[in-house]
């Protein structure tokens, strides 16, 4: 039994915590290592009662086992304090970087030929401000809020944008406010399949429910890229709680409850519904292969544009004209369309070479890399299954974008994450990137309450670890 001063010396459990507490200075911390010093002093104390002390000297010897209170505290305040992914941040400037310069370059030649992006530059210049403020009010939050009464936060963001969907005017047969209605939703979501965890089938059904009605709103809207992002978002969010055994069923008879209605309600959609979608509707349902024999309808106008300008691509510099033989050549910026947003990628590449393109493409998938291995890497489900939402979310988003400019869908192009400009979804996708920052800055001090069992990485059980005292591993702190 390890000695220690009188002075030292803690009859109640209460005051060595207090004690240790005092020693941490990220206050944020406290409560989670209050709660683990607790229940492993508590679990001390039962294993010295089951050896035939009584009660007070039980506990008296279970906090002498644990160490001195000030060493105790300070080597925890080294393990638990904010740690920022700087490598994340960096690649994040970078990509906000390129974003600005690609603005800048829409502007100027939009100045030079008349057309209407002149003002992207400043506008983006603007947005910034508001992109950054919702990245630092999110970042520097506690992130596990999110789970404290998502389903009202998220049915309140869902009928707001219901709301204006009655009471406003569509803009090309949707409404701007959509797309980044569902970016906000899908954490939210994924919050809430976590809430469910250990729910057995009323909780797959209940998320898959939401996901419904979810959907419903968005199609009501004309919102089909926003269905696209959320409709996968939640089925990989609701297949990895499945196959991590959340919901303490046979998994597959869980995946079936799931794909199957999903699998039907698509195929219904497609054969029901591809009459009366938009343009843009049936670019992202539909693949490009029926292109060659809707080419006289004129629908496919724009893929055709960009075939003939990704053939026509240099390695550095301008491109060759793309149509050499028409009686009055125009340039770019005449016959594409939304050149200076949707398919920005498309008019750098011919502007500057593909390499340039290349380069902001390599970046990106870069950032997406790197978060996909902080999300693997997380110690805590609440952590992972948000930073998947968020990863899910920016790569949806940037193949997505990726594939349109390159003609293989059919489809107005949403956002390249904070690469090509649109205020909504910037300032939406700033929002996603502090989420997932702030889950990684703050996965020291995540306790999953509701898991069933788990495996304690705190320190003093490390010093101890081959030392047998009689009680269970616990949760990392």
């Amino acid at each position: 039994m390890p000695q220690c001063n009188e002075e030292q010396t803690f009859g109640k459990a209460g005051e060595y915590v207090k004690k240790v507490c005092e020693q941490i200075r990220w206050g944020r911390a406290h409560k989670v290592i209050s709660e683990e010093l607790l229940n492993h002093i508590e679990d001390q104390k039962e294993a010295f009662i089951k050896k035939g002390q009584k009660e007070q000297e039980a506990e008296r010897n279970a906090v002498l086992e644990m160490g001195d209170a000030v060493k105790v505290g300070q080597q925890l305040d080294r393990t638990h304090r904010p740690k920022p992914e700087w490598g994340t941040m960096v690649i994040l400037c970078i990509c906000l970087i390129l974003g600005a310069v690609v603005q800048f370059i829409v502007s100027y030649y939009s100045g030079m030929n008349g057309e209407n992006y002149d003002s992207a530059f400043k506008d983006y210049l603007v947005s910034v401000p508001f992109g950054l403020a919702a990245f630092l009010f999110v970042y520097f939050a506690d992130f596990s809020l999110i789970i404290r009464s998502p389903i009202f936060f998220y049915f309140s963001i869902l009928a707001a944008s219901a709301g204006i969907i009655i009471n406003s005017t569509a803009r090309f047969g949707t409404y701007g406010h959509i797309l980044c209605t569902a970016m906000i939703l899908c954490p939210m979501y994924a919050a809430i399949v976590y809430n469910y965890r250990n729910s057995r089938y009323d909780g797959i059904i209940k998320s898959g429910l939401i996901a419904v009605l979810t959907l419903g709103v968005f199609a009501y809207g004309g919102g089909y890229m926003a269905c696209f992002l959320f409709a996968i978002s939640g089925l990989i969010i609701l297949s990895t709680a499945i196959s991590k055994g959340w919901f303490l069923v046979k998994k597959w008879k869980a995946f079936l409850l799931v794909y199957v209605p999903a699998l039907s309600v698509l195929m219904y959609t497609l054969l029901a519904i591809q009459a009366h979608i938009s343009l843009r509707g049936r670019g992202i349902i539909f693949p490009l292969g029926s292109l060659i024999h809707q080419q006289e309808s004129g629908d496919f106008y724009v893929l055709m544009v960009l075939k003939q300008y990704i053939q026509n691509l240099r390695l550095w510099g301008e491109g060759m004209p793309a149509f050499p033989n028409s009686l009055s050549p125009a340039t770019i910026e005449k016959i594409l369309p939304c050149w200076g947003s949707d398919y920005s990628l498309v008019y750098i590449a011919y502007k500057f070479g593909y390499v340039c393109a290349a380069i902001l493409i390599a970046i990106l998938v870069l950032l997406l890399i790197r978060m996909l291995v902080i999300t693997l890497r997380q110690t805590s489900e609440l952590g992972f299954i948000v930073c998947l939402s968020v990863t899910i979310e920016l790569f949806i988003q940037s193949a997505f974008y990726i594939l349109s400019n390159l003609g293989i869908m059919a489809a107005v192009a949403g956002p390249l994450p904070f690469i090509t400009y649109e205020e909504k979804s910037f300032i939406a996708n700033m929002y996603l990137m502090g989420l997932f920052l702030s889950a990684y800055r703050n996965k020291s001090i995540v306790s999953d309450k509701q898991a069933t069992k788990s495996k304690s990485l705190c320190f003093w059980s490390i010093l101890k670890k081959k030392k047998s005292t009689g009680g269970d591993n616990y949760a990392e702190i």
